[in-house]
């Protein structure tokens, strides 16, 4: 059985092997690598086991995620956009729109914890640009 933080699937090899969505770790050679918590998922360690990245992140999702859920719902209702925005676009906008201070990379950690968490969806048009397109929630985007 593997550790619960892992999503798992059955592969698509005729092995039927599981491998995790978040991490793409596989059983194929044993469950020593899902038997580990997934490094890749939300659902961290509470109480004196949690991190301190995650406590650092929790925390300041609390100031700025309802600013980037704002900010996703604007892009998704502007057909100008196309939904399209750049992570400086974002940042701007978190930072006039949370309470408290954030740091500039803050929204960034936010959004992905938020699709993760299955709260937003987007696509990533272009990395070295830093330009996503907003997604409606049940968009399948390649």
């Amino acid at each position: 059985m593997s550790h619960p933080t892992h999503k798992t699937r059955y592969s698509d090899s005729s092995l039927y092997d599981e491998v995790c969505t978040l991490c793409r770790k596989s059983d194929r050679h044993g469950m020593k690598e899902l038997d580990k918590p997934c490094p890749m998922s939300i659902e961290q360690p509470r109480g004196e086991n949690m991190t301190e990245q995650t406590q650092q992140l929790n925390r300041v999702a609390a100031t700025t995620k309802e600013a980037i859920l704002e900010f996703i719902g604007q892009r998704l209702n502007d057909a100008g956009s196309h939904g399209a925005f750049t992570a400086d676009q974002l940042r701007f906008y978190v930072n006039n729109n949370a309470t408290g201070g954030v740091s500039p990379s803050s929204a960034d950690r936010v959004l992905r914890m938020l699709r993760q968490q299955g709260l937003l969806d987007y696509a990533v048009l272009n990395r070295g640009k830093s330009l996503y397109r907003a997604l409606p929630l049940g968009t399948t985007h390649v």
